[in-house]
Protein backbone atom coordinates (compact mmCIF):
# COMPACT_ATOMS: atom_id res chain seq x y z
CA UNK A 1 0.00 0.00 0.00
CA UNK A 2 2.91 2.00 0.88
CA UNK A 3 4.16 1.57 -2.76
CA UNK A 4 1.22 2.41 -4.21
CA UNK A 5 0.85 5.86 -2.34
CA UNK A 6 3.95 6.87 -3.21
CA UNK A 7 3.55 5.54 -7.07
CA UNK A 8 0.41 8.43 -7.28
CA UNK A 9 2.03 11.15 -4.85
CA UNK A 10 5.90 10.65 -7.34
CA UNK A 11 4.48 11.97 -10.66
CA UNK A 12 2.63 15.33 -8.59
CA UNK A 13 6.19 15.53 -6.89
CA UNK A 14 8.23 15.57 -10.06
CA UNK A 15 5.26 17.74 -11.79
CA UNK A 16 5.46 20.26 -9.07
CA UNK A 17 9.36 19.99 -8.87
CA UNK A 18 9.81 20.63 -12.76
CA UNK A 19 6.62 23.75 -12.84
CA UNK A 20 8.79 25.41 -9.80
CA UNK A 21 11.85 24.95 -11.82
CA UNK A 22 10.52 26.80 -15.28
CA UNK A 23 9.30 29.49 -12.28
CA UNK A 24 12.81 30.05 -11.03
CA UNK A 25 14.06 29.79 -14.67
CA UNK A 26 11.57 32.45 -16.07
CA UNK A 27 12.02 34.95 -12.69
CA UNK A 28 15.98 34.35 -12.74
CA UNK A 29 15.79 35.08 -16.69
CA UNK A 30 13.52 38.41 -15.76
CA UNK A 31 15.53 39.63 -13.35
CA UNK A 32 18.59 39.48 -15.30
CA UNK A 33 17.20 41.70 -17.87
CA UNK A 34 15.94 43.89 -15.47
CA UNK A 35 19.12 44.32 -14.32
CA UNK A 36 20.76 44.70 -17.79
CA UNK A 37 18.34 47.33 -18.49
CA UNK A 38 18.79 49.30 -15.47
CA UNK A 39 21.01 51.78 -16.78
CA UNK A 40 18.13 53.00 -19.35
CA UNK A 41 14.66 51.92 -17.59
CA UNK A 42 13.36 50.86 -14.71
CA UNK A 43 11.31 47.74 -15.32
CA UNK A 44 8.72 46.06 -12.90
CA UNK A 45 5.94 42.93 -12.99
CA UNK A 46 3.36 41.81 -10.43
CA UNK A 47 3.30 37.49 -11.57
CA UNK A 48 5.10 35.30 -13.14
CA UNK A 49 3.75 32.81 -15.96
CA UNK A 50 4.88 29.09 -16.17
CA UNK A 51 3.80 26.36 -17.87
CA UNK A 52 5.24 22.68 -18.71
CA UNK A 53 3.61 22.90 -21.88
CA UNK A 54 5.53 25.69 -23.52
CA UNK A 55 4.25 28.74 -22.48
CA UNK A 56 6.32 30.97 -19.98
CA UNK A 57 6.13 35.46 -19.21
CA UNK A 58 5.38 37.50 -16.65
CA UNK A 59 2.23 40.06 -15.76
CA UNK A 60 1.45 43.85 -14.91
CA UNK A 61 5.05 44.82 -16.22
CA UNK A 62 5.49 48.35 -15.91
CA UNK A 63 8.50 50.68 -17.61
CA UNK A 64 10.17 53.84 -16.25
CA UNK A 65 12.47 55.44 -18.69
CA UNK A 66 15.26 57.29 -17.04
CA UNK A 67 15.55 60.11 -19.30
CA UNK A 68 11.82 61.17 -18.95
CA UNK A 69 8.60 60.64 -16.54
CA UNK A 70 6.81 58.81 -18.90
CA UNK A 71 5.33 55.07 -18.08
CA UNK A 72 4.38 52.23 -20.67
CA UNK A 73 2.60 49.26 -19.29
CA UNK A 74 2.17 45.52 -20.65
CA UNK A 75 -0.70 43.66 -19.69
CA UNK A 76 0.78 40.35 -20.12
CA UNK A 77 3.69 39.26 -22.56
CA UNK A 78 4.46 35.59 -22.80
CA UNK A 79 6.87 33.29 -24.66
CA UNK A 80 5.77 29.67 -26.05
CA UNK A 81 7.54 26.94 -27.95
CA UNK A 82 6.81 23.59 -29.04
CA UNK A 83 8.24 22.00 -25.41
CA UNK A 84 9.49 23.61 -22.27
CA UNK A 85 13.09 22.21 -22.93
CA UNK A 86 13.20 24.74 -26.17
CA UNK A 87 12.47 27.84 -23.74
CA UNK A 88 14.87 26.55 -21.46
CA UNK A 89 17.67 26.57 -23.51
CA UNK A 90 16.51 29.06 -25.82
CA UNK A 91 19.73 31.54 -24.70
CA UNK A 92 21.89 28.86 -25.95
CA UNK A 93 20.40 28.12 -29.17
CA UNK A 94 20.39 32.17 -30.11
CA UNK A 95 24.29 31.67 -29.33
CA UNK A 96 25.04 28.69 -31.38
CA UNK A 97 22.64 30.42 -34.11
CA UNK A 98 20.20 27.38 -33.77
CA UNK A 99 16.63 27.75 -34.57
CA UNK A 100 13.38 26.21 -33.00
CA UNK A 101 10.69 24.38 -35.32
CA UNK A 102 8.08 27.11 -33.57
CA UNK A 103 8.24 30.14 -31.25
CA UNK A 104 5.78 33.02 -30.79
CA UNK A 105 5.83 35.81 -29.13
CA UNK A 106 2.62 37.88 -27.54
CA UNK A 107 2.03 41.28 -25.55
CA UNK A 108 -1.33 41.78 -24.75
CA UNK A 109 -3.06 45.42 -23.95
CA UNK A 110 0.37 47.27 -24.55
CA UNK A 111 -0.61 51.04 -23.35
CA UNK A 112 1.24 54.24 -24.79
CA UNK A 113 0.90 57.25 -24.18
CA UNK A 114 1.88 59.58 -27.50
CA UNK A 115 2.20 62.71 -25.60
CA UNK A 116 4.96 60.76 -23.88
CA UNK A 117 8.58 62.29 -24.20
CA UNK A 118 9.77 59.66 -25.72
CA UNK A 119 7.19 59.54 -28.48
CA UNK A 120 7.55 62.90 -28.97
CA UNK A 121 11.34 62.65 -29.61
CA UNK A 122 10.62 59.79 -32.30
CA UNK A 123 7.73 62.05 -33.70
CA UNK A 124 10.30 64.59 -34.56
CA UNK A 125 12.60 61.97 -35.99
CA UNK A 126 9.70 60.61 -38.24
CA UNK A 127 8.85 63.91 -39.85
CA UNK A 128 12.06 65.13 -40.60
CA UNK A 129 12.88 61.70 -42.53
CA UNK A 130 9.37 62.07 -43.87
CA UNK A 131 10.37 65.68 -45.59
CA UNK A 132 13.41 63.94 -46.86
CA UNK A 133 11.49 61.36 -48.20
CA UNK A 134 12.46 61.24 -52.70
CA UNK A 135 9.11 61.87 -53.93
CA UNK A 136 9.60 58.35 -56.52
CA UNK A 137 9.78 56.80 -53.75
CA UNK A 138 8.04 53.34 -53.56
CA UNK A 139 4.67 54.05 -52.43
CA UNK A 140 4.77 53.35 -48.70
CA UNK A 141 1.48 51.64 -46.83
CA UNK A 142 1.12 54.49 -44.40
CA UNK A 143 0.86 57.42 -46.95
CA UNK A 144 -1.56 56.26 -48.84
CA UNK A 145 -4.59 57.28 -46.31
CA UNK A 146 -2.73 60.73 -46.09
CA UNK A 147 -3.10 61.44 -50.07
CA UNK A 148 -5.51 64.34 -49.97
CA UNK A 149 -5.52 65.32 -46.64
CA UNK A 150 -4.31 68.75 -46.38
CA UNK A 151 -0.59 68.93 -46.54
CA UNK A 152 -0.01 66.06 -44.55
CA UNK A 153 3.08 63.75 -46.23
CA UNK A 154 1.83 60.18 -43.98
CA UNK A 155 0.41 60.02 -40.38
CA UNK A 156 2.57 60.12 -37.42
CA UNK A 157 2.47 60.87 -33.76
CA UNK A 158 1.09 64.56 -34.41
CA UNK A 159 -1.66 63.41 -36.58
CA UNK A 160 -2.76 60.60 -34.72
CA UNK A 161 -3.18 62.91 -31.26
CA UNK A 162 -4.87 65.59 -33.30
CA UNK A 163 -7.40 62.76 -34.57
CA UNK A 164 -8.14 61.97 -30.91
CA UNK A 165 -6.38 58.26 -31.66
CA UNK A 166 -4.42 58.63 -27.73
CA UNK A 167 -3.27 56.62 -25.69
CA UNK A 168 -2.33 53.02 -28.28
CA UNK A 169 -3.83 49.93 -26.51
CA UNK A 170 -2.50 47.29 -28.73
CA UNK A 171 -1.98 43.68 -28.63
CA UNK A 172 0.80 41.97 -30.98
CA UNK A 173 1.50 38.71 -31.68
CA UNK A 174 4.79 37.18 -32.98
CA UNK A 175 4.81 33.36 -34.66
CA UNK A 176 7.42 31.73 -36.24
CA UNK A 177 7.61 28.44 -38.27
CA UNK A 178 11.25 27.13 -39.03
CA UNK A 179 11.35 23.74 -41.93
CA UNK A 180 14.84 22.77 -41.71
CA UNK A 181 14.39 20.31 -44.88
CA UNK A 182 12.75 22.36 -46.77
CA UNK A 183 14.93 25.59 -45.78
CA UNK A 184 11.92 27.97 -45.42
CA UNK A 185 10.99 30.17 -42.99
CA UNK A 186 7.24 31.12 -42.14
CA UNK A 187 6.16 34.38 -40.18
CA UNK A 188 2.59 35.38 -38.80
CA UNK A 189 2.39 38.93 -37.21
CA UNK A 190 -0.65 40.67 -35.85
CA UNK A 191 -1.54 44.17 -34.50
CA UNK A 192 -4.43 45.17 -33.25
CA UNK A 193 -5.95 48.28 -31.01
CA UNK A 194 -9.37 47.28 -29.53
CA UNK A 195 -11.65 48.50 -31.84
CA UNK A 196 -10.52 50.36 -34.54
CA UNK A 197 -8.31 48.58 -36.44
CA UNK A 198 -6.71 44.84 -36.74
CA UNK A 199 -3.68 44.27 -39.19
CA UNK A 200 -2.47 40.49 -40.05
CA UNK A 201 1.03 39.69 -41.76
CA UNK A 202 1.86 36.04 -42.96
CA UNK A 203 4.79 35.82 -44.97
CA UNK A 204 7.06 32.45 -46.44
CA UNK A 205 10.65 33.44 -47.76
CA UNK A 206 13.65 31.07 -48.06
CA UNK A 207 15.98 30.49 -44.76
CA UNK A 208 19.36 28.12 -44.98
CA UNK A 209 20.06 28.37 -41.26
CA UNK A 210 23.95 27.08 -42.16
CA UNK A 211 24.35 30.01 -44.08
CA UNK A 212 23.43 32.78 -40.89
CA UNK A 213 25.90 30.76 -39.14
CA UNK A 214 28.67 31.30 -41.47
CA UNK A 215 27.70 34.89 -41.87
CA UNK A 216 27.17 34.07 -45.83
CA UNK A 217 23.26 35.08 -45.60
CA UNK A 218 21.59 37.94 -47.57
CA UNK A 219 21.27 41.24 -46.60
CA UNK A 220 17.59 41.82 -47.56
CA UNK A 221 15.87 38.76 -47.59
CA UNK A 222 13.78 37.40 -50.59
CA UNK A 223 9.98 36.78 -50.13
CA UNK A 224 8.21 33.36 -51.53
CA UNK A 225 4.59 34.56 -49.74
CA UNK A 226 2.80 37.26 -48.57
CA UNK A 227 -0.25 37.89 -47.28
CA UNK A 228 -1.55 41.12 -45.40
CA UNK A 229 -5.27 41.59 -43.97
CA UNK A 230 -6.38 44.95 -42.93
CA UNK A 231 -9.50 45.04 -41.19
CA UNK A 232 -10.59 48.41 -40.41
CA UNK A 233 -13.20 48.56 -37.53
CA UNK A 234 -13.02 52.48 -35.95
CA UNK A 235 -10.14 54.09 -37.36
CA UNK A 236 -11.44 55.55 -40.74
CA UNK A 237 -13.84 57.65 -39.24
CA UNK A 238 -11.20 59.64 -36.38
CA UNK A 239 -9.08 59.87 -39.81
CA UNK A 240 -11.96 61.07 -42.04
CA UNK A 241 -13.17 63.47 -39.90
CA UNK A 242 -9.47 64.83 -39.12
CA UNK A 243 -8.59 65.02 -43.12
CA UNK A 244 -11.83 67.01 -43.77
CA UNK A 245 -11.52 69.14 -40.83
CA UNK A 246 -7.65 70.25 -41.90
CA UNK A 247 -9.48 70.35 -45.82
CA UNK A 248 -11.83 72.74 -44.23
CA UNK A 249 -14.05 70.69 -46.31
CA UNK A 250 -16.14 67.65 -46.13
CA UNK A 251 -15.27 64.06 -45.84
CA UNK A 252 -16.27 63.36 -49.38
CA UNK A 253 -14.17 65.72 -50.35
CA UNK A 254 -11.06 64.29 -48.76
CA UNK A 255 -12.42 61.11 -50.03
CA UNK A 256 -12.16 61.95 -53.47
CA UNK A 257 -9.11 64.25 -53.44
CA UNK A 258 -7.41 60.79 -51.71
CA UNK A 259 -8.30 58.58 -54.96
CA UNK A 260 -7.36 61.04 -57.51
CA UNK A 261 -4.08 61.24 -55.90
CA UNK A 262 -3.79 57.73 -55.45
CA UNK A 263 -4.12 56.94 -59.14
CA UNK A 264 -2.26 59.90 -60.34
CA UNK A 265 0.65 57.90 -58.02
CA UNK A 266 0.19 54.90 -58.98
CA UNK A 267 0.00 55.84 -62.72
CA UNK A 268 -3.19 54.05 -63.87
CA UNK A 269 -7.12 54.09 -64.30
CA UNK A 270 -8.73 51.84 -61.96
CA UNK A 271 -11.85 50.03 -63.06
CA UNK A 272 -14.84 51.90 -61.88
CA UNK A 273 -15.70 48.81 -59.67
CA UNK A 274 -12.92 49.53 -57.70
CA UNK A 275 -13.18 52.73 -57.68
CA UNK A 276 -15.77 52.51 -55.95
CA UNK A 277 -14.79 49.91 -53.40
CA UNK A 278 -12.10 51.74 -51.86
CA UNK A 279 -14.46 54.89 -51.90
CA UNK A 280 -16.75 52.56 -49.58
CA UNK A 281 -13.84 51.30 -47.97
CA UNK A 282 -12.40 55.05 -47.22
CA UNK A 283 -16.13 56.18 -45.98
CA UNK A 284 -17.32 53.23 -43.98
CA UNK A 285 -13.88 51.10 -43.23
CA UNK A 286 -14.18 46.84 -43.75
CA UNK A 287 -11.47 44.20 -45.04
CA UNK A 288 -8.84 44.51 -47.73
CA UNK A 289 -6.92 41.22 -48.81
CA UNK A 290 -3.60 41.66 -50.31
CA UNK A 291 -1.67 38.34 -51.55
CA UNK A 292 1.36 37.96 -53.39
CA UNK A 293 2.52 34.44 -54.32
CA UNK A 294 5.40 35.27 -56.86
CA UNK A 295 6.57 32.90 -59.55
CA UNK A 296 9.84 32.37 -57.82
CA UNK A 297 11.38 34.21 -54.79
CA UNK A 298 11.63 37.92 -55.39
CA UNK A 299 13.46 41.33 -53.39
CA UNK A 300 10.60 43.91 -52.75
CA UNK A 301 13.51 46.81 -53.29
CA UNK A 302 14.07 46.00 -56.55
CA UNK A 303 10.87 45.65 -57.83
CA UNK A 304 10.67 49.49 -58.66
CA UNK A 305 12.87 48.86 -61.73
CA UNK A 306 10.20 47.23 -63.29
CA UNK A 307 7.07 48.41 -64.82
CA UNK A 308 4.11 49.30 -62.61
CA UNK A 309 1.88 46.52 -64.24
CA UNK A 310 4.40 43.74 -64.36
CA UNK A 311 4.98 44.21 -60.40
CA UNK A 312 1.42 42.68 -60.14
CA UNK A 313 2.44 40.08 -62.47
CA UNK A 314 6.01 39.65 -60.93
CA UNK A 315 4.37 39.39 -57.37
CA UNK A 316 1.30 37.50 -58.76
CA UNK A 317 -0.98 39.76 -56.74
CA UNK A 318 -4.89 39.48 -55.41
CA UNK A 319 -6.59 42.53 -53.98
CA UNK A 320 -9.54 42.18 -52.63
CA UNK A 321 -11.36 45.35 -51.54
CA UNK A 322 -14.75 43.93 -48.98
CA UNK A 323 -15.15 40.94 -51.05
CA UNK A 324 -14.49 42.54 -54.56
CA UNK A 325 -11.46 41.36 -55.86
CA UNK A 326 -9.52 43.84 -58.26
CA UNK A 327 -9.40 42.11 -62.17
CA UNK A 328 -5.90 43.01 -62.86
CA UNK A 329 -6.36 42.86 -66.74
CA UNK A 330 -8.84 46.08 -66.41
CA UNK A 331 -6.31 48.56 -64.32
CA UNK A 332 -4.84 51.20 -67.68
CA UNK A 333 -1.33 51.53 -66.38
CA UNK A 334 0.56 54.67 -67.23
CA UNK A 335 4.01 53.52 -68.61
CA UNK A 336 5.32 56.71 -70.25
CA UNK A 337 8.70 56.92 -68.15
CA UNK A 338 9.89 53.67 -70.41
CA UNK A 339 8.18 55.03 -73.40
CA UNK A 340 10.39 58.16 -72.93
CA UNK A 341 13.46 55.64 -72.01
CA UNK A 342 12.56 53.73 -75.12
CA UNK A 343 12.08 57.31 -77.04
CA UNK A 344 15.54 58.38 -75.34
CA UNK A 345 17.66 55.66 -77.30
CA UNK A 346 15.86 55.86 -80.73
CA UNK A 347 16.80 59.71 -80.23
CA UNK A 348 20.36 58.20 -79.73
CA UNK A 349 20.21 56.39 -82.73
CA UNK A 350 18.48 58.80 -85.60
CA UNK A 351 21.58 61.44 -84.20
CA UNK A 352 23.98 58.75 -85.25
CA UNK A 353 22.57 58.21 -88.65
CA UNK A 354 22.73 61.58 -88.82
CA UNK A 355 26.13 62.09 -88.50
CA UNK A 356 27.63 59.26 -91.02
CA UNK A 357 23.94 59.02 -93.73
CA UNK A 358 26.78 56.88 -95.53
CA UNK A 359 27.46 54.30 -93.11
CA UNK A 360 24.59 54.21 -91.21
CA UNK A 361 22.13 53.55 -94.25
CA UNK A 362 23.86 52.44 -97.31
CA UNK A 363 22.45 52.67 -100.94
CA UNK A 364 21.52 49.50 -102.04
CA UNK A 365 19.90 50.60 -105.41
CA UNK A 366 21.84 51.24 -108.43
CA UNK A 367 22.22 54.07 -110.34
CA UNK A 368 20.39 54.67 -114.23
CA UNK A 369 22.42 54.41 -116.69
CA UNK A 370 21.65 57.14 -118.78
CA UNK A 371 19.82 56.71 -122.15
CA UNK A 372 21.39 58.49 -124.88
CA UNK A 373 24.57 56.87 -124.45
CA UNK A 374 23.38 53.24 -123.98
CA UNK A 375 21.22 53.39 -127.43
CA UNK A 376 24.35 54.03 -129.06
CA UNK A 377 26.58 51.17 -127.51
CA UNK A 378 27.42 47.80 -129.24
CA UNK A 379 29.12 44.79 -128.78
CA UNK A 380 33.14 44.61 -128.44
CA UNK A 381 33.70 48.63 -128.72
CA UNK A 382 34.82 51.11 -125.61
CA UNK A 383 32.85 54.16 -126.00
CA UNK A 384 33.32 57.32 -123.90
CA UNK A 385 30.45 58.70 -122.25
CA UNK A 386 29.75 61.73 -120.07
CA UNK A 387 27.52 61.17 -117.40
CA UNK A 388 24.43 63.78 -116.16
CA UNK A 389 25.77 65.85 -113.32
CA UNK A 390 22.58 64.33 -111.30
CA UNK A 391 24.64 60.89 -110.78
CA UNK A 392 27.10 60.72 -107.54
CA UNK A 393 31.05 60.73 -108.29
CA UNK A 394 30.88 57.66 -105.84
CA UNK A 395 28.75 55.22 -107.37
CA UNK A 396 30.02 52.86 -110.34
CA UNK A 397 28.32 54.55 -113.28
CA UNK A 398 30.00 55.92 -116.42
CA UNK A 399 30.93 59.57 -115.45
CA UNK A 400 32.63 62.31 -117.59
CA UNK A 401 36.82 62.19 -116.77
CA UNK A 402 37.66 66.00 -116.29
CA UNK A 403 38.90 68.45 -119.11
CA UNK A 404 42.50 67.83 -118.67
CA UNK A 405 42.20 63.89 -120.17
CA UNK A 406 42.99 63.31 -123.32
CA UNK A 407 40.24 62.19 -125.50
CA UNK A 408 42.26 58.51 -126.72
CA UNK A 409 39.44 56.22 -128.18
CA UNK A 410 38.45 55.55 -131.30
CA UNK A 411 34.59 56.22 -131.21
CA UNK A 412 33.52 59.40 -130.23
CA UNK A 413 30.33 60.33 -129.19
CA UNK A 414 29.64 64.00 -128.25
CA UNK A 415 28.51 64.66 -124.72
CA UNK A 416 25.44 66.90 -124.39
CA UNK A 417 25.77 70.43 -124.85
CA UNK A 418 26.21 71.17 -120.95
CA UNK A 419 29.02 68.76 -120.74
CA UNK A 420 32.61 69.66 -122.46
CA UNK A 421 33.37 67.27 -124.98
CA UNK A 422 36.74 66.00 -123.79
CA UNK A 423 35.63 64.74 -120.67
CA UNK A 424 35.23 61.29 -121.86
CA UNK A 425 36.24 57.61 -120.10
CA UNK A 426 36.53 54.31 -121.27
CA UNK A 427 33.79 52.01 -120.65
CA UNK A 428 33.50 47.96 -121.44
CA UNK A 429 30.26 47.77 -123.82
CA UNK A 430 28.87 44.66 -121.80
CA UNK A 431 28.81 47.16 -118.49
CA UNK A 432 26.75 49.88 -120.86
CA UNK A 433 24.54 47.19 -122.20
CA UNK A 434 22.94 46.65 -118.66
CA UNK A 435 19.61 48.36 -119.20
CA UNK A 436 17.90 47.32 -115.75
CA UNK A 437 19.04 47.26 -112.48
CA UNK A 438 21.21 44.26 -110.82
CA UNK A 439 18.28 42.03 -109.00
CA UNK A 440 18.23 42.81 -105.33
CA UNK A 441 19.13 39.95 -103.20
CA UNK A 442 16.30 37.83 -101.48
CA UNK A 443 16.48 38.79 -97.75
CA UNK A 444 15.34 36.15 -95.65
CA UNK A 445 12.15 36.38 -94.18
CA UNK A 446 11.21 36.03 -90.06
CA UNK A 447 8.34 36.46 -88.18
CA UNK A 448 7.15 35.06 -84.94
CA UNK A 449 5.55 31.80 -85.42
CA UNK A 450 3.62 30.14 -82.84
CA UNK A 451 5.44 26.63 -80.70
CA UNK A 452 4.76 24.29 -78.52
CA UNK A 453 5.60 24.70 -74.80
CA UNK A 454 7.69 21.77 -74.72
CA UNK A 455 9.90 22.98 -77.73
CA UNK A 456 11.01 26.34 -75.71
CA UNK A 457 14.43 25.04 -75.00
CA UNK A 458 15.75 24.52 -78.34
CA UNK A 459 14.78 28.36 -78.55
CA UNK A 460 16.54 29.31 -75.66
CA UNK A 461 18.12 33.00 -76.72
CA UNK A 462 15.95 33.48 -79.85
CA UNK A 463 13.77 36.61 -79.22
CA UNK A 464 10.08 35.55 -77.93
CA UNK A 465 6.59 36.70 -77.13
CA UNK A 466 4.80 35.37 -73.97
CA UNK A 467 0.92 36.06 -73.68
CA UNK A 468 -0.99 35.13 -70.59
CA UNK A 469 -4.05 34.32 -69.27
CA UNK A 470 -3.93 37.61 -67.67
CA UNK A 471 -4.29 39.28 -71.05
CA UNK A 472 -0.47 40.85 -70.52
CA UNK A 473 2.31 40.34 -73.72
CA UNK A 474 5.93 39.83 -72.78
CA UNK A 475 8.58 40.52 -75.44
CA UNK A 476 12.44 40.00 -74.73
CA UNK A 477 15.05 37.01 -75.08
CA UNK A 478 14.39 33.65 -74.06
CA UNK A 479 16.88 32.88 -71.36
CA UNK A 480 15.92 29.87 -69.84
CA UNK A 481 13.24 27.02 -70.03
CA UNK A 482 12.06 24.50 -67.11
CA UNK A 483 8.96 22.03 -67.13
CA UNK A 484 6.89 24.33 -65.18
CA UNK A 485 8.22 27.87 -65.91
CA UNK A 486 10.26 30.29 -68.58
CA UNK A 487 12.52 32.78 -67.93
CA UNK A 488 12.49 35.90 -70.38
CA UNK A 489 15.05 38.80 -70.32
CA UNK A 490 13.17 42.00 -70.72
CA UNK A 491 15.17 45.10 -71.34
CA UNK A 492 13.89 48.05 -68.47
CA UNK A 493 14.40 50.95 -66.99
CA UNK A 494 17.54 50.24 -64.87
CA UNK A 495 18.75 47.25 -67.52
CA UNK A 496 17.67 44.14 -68.00
CA UNK A 497 16.40 41.69 -65.82
CA UNK A 498 15.19 38.25 -65.77
CA UNK A 499 11.34 37.88 -65.89
CA UNK A 500 9.77 34.23 -64.67
CA UNK A 501 6.27 33.13 -65.98
CA UNK A 502 4.67 30.17 -65.00
CA UNK A 503 3.87 28.24 -67.96
CA UNK A 504 0.49 27.15 -66.73
CA UNK A 505 -0.62 31.10 -66.89
CA UNK A 506 1.02 30.80 -70.65
CA UNK A 507 -1.99 30.91 -73.37
CA UNK A 508 0.63 31.49 -76.21
CA UNK A 509 3.93 31.36 -77.11
CA UNK A 510 5.58 33.01 -80.16
CA UNK A 511 9.47 32.91 -81.47
CA UNK A 512 10.94 34.93 -83.58
CA UNK A 513 11.92 32.30 -86.71
CA UNK A 514 12.75 32.11 -90.47
CA UNK A 515 10.06 31.08 -92.27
Amino acid sequence: MRYIKILLILPILIYGGLKGYVWYEVKTTMDDIIATAAPFADITYDSVISSLEGTVGVGGVVIRPKMASDEFTIQEMTISAPNILDIIFIGRNAKNKEFPEYAALEFKKVGIDLNSKIFAMLGNMQAQAAMQQPQSAPLLVERIDALGCGDVVRFGRKEFIDMGYNPLELDVTFNMEFRKVAREMKINMSFKDRDLYDLRLAMKFPFDSDKIKSGAAASEQEISRLNIKYIDTGYHKLRNQYCARINKGTVDEYVDANISLLTAQLGAVLPEKTAESYRNFLINGGTVNVSMNPVEPAMLSGLSLYKNSDVMDILGMDITINGDTIDNKLIVWNENQFTEDKAEETNASTEKQELNPVAAKPSTSPSPAPAPVLASASANVSTPVSAPESVPADVSTPVSAPESVPADVSTPVSAPESVPAKAKVSVPAPVLAKTSAPAKPVPKKYDYRTVKKTQLSKYVGRKIKVETSTGKSHDGLLESAASDRVWIKMRMRGGEFSFPIKLVDVTDIKVYLYR
